[in-house]
């Protein structure tokens, strides 16, 4: 399964590098106040912009600080910020896996879910981004879960060292300690300033 999900990642990556959109990768953790803070502040704003959005695509990864240890066939995950942050990462995971082709509900729903009153249990985010909570419910009560958190920390452990901290901003696949800082206040710029064919909406 794993390698599954990975190999449908590359090949988003692939398709979005031929359409000339820069792509953006958010590691980022549930209960995080700086994660909260740059998609409330940061990323949500101006991906809301119809004159920017088309030319960004956003892969969200929850896991962040987080550790996972295996006993038998039992797989558990320690976070950073205690077990309702493991809860929430993998809820998070659960959900972006239903609509992997439906970007602005992803959006929507991160956004909804990485706010400071957010719902608990996620329902109420879900279903405003029209993702079916029973199925959310499936994935996250089973192995899916489990995998869908492993996969994002592999991926997480590829890049989150070069920082030690969440959350992390890579653009084009290539870490950039320089532009990761700078996105997190100024997220608006360092991707007007990567667009190969600046739009409009960076003038």
């Amino acid at each position: 399964m794993k390698s599954l999900v990975i190999v449908a990642i590359l090949l988003v990556i692939g398709h979005n590098l031929c359409e000339g959109k820069i792509h953006v990768t958010v590691y980022y953790e549930s209960l995080c106040p700086d994660s909260i803070r740059f998609i409330s502040n940061q990323l949500y704003p101006n991906l809301q912009d119809p004159g920017l959005k088309d030319f960004i695509d956003v892969l969200f990864v929850p896991f962040g600080k987080s550790s996972s240890s295996s006993n038998g066939d039992t797989v558990e995950f320690v976070c950073q910020h205690g077990p309702r942050e493991c809860e929430g990462n993998r809820l998070q995971s659960c959900v972006l896996h239903q609509i992997p082709d439906r970007p602005a509900d992803q959006l929507n729903f991160v956004a909804c879910q990485m706010n400071f009153q957010a719902e608990g249990t996620g329902r109420v985010c879900a279903i405003s981004s029209n993702v079916d909570w029973q199925s959310v419910q499936s994935c996250y009560g089973s192995s899916l879960g489990t995998e869908l958190q492993l996969t994002a920390e592999q991926l997480t452990n590829n890049v989150l060292p070069q920082t030690n901290f969440v959350p992390t901003i890579v653009f084009n696949h290539a870490f950039d300690k320089t532009l990761h800082q700078r996105a997190l206040s100024e997220f608006r710029t360092v991707a007007c300033e990567l667009l190969k064919y600046e739009p409009q909406a960076c003038h």
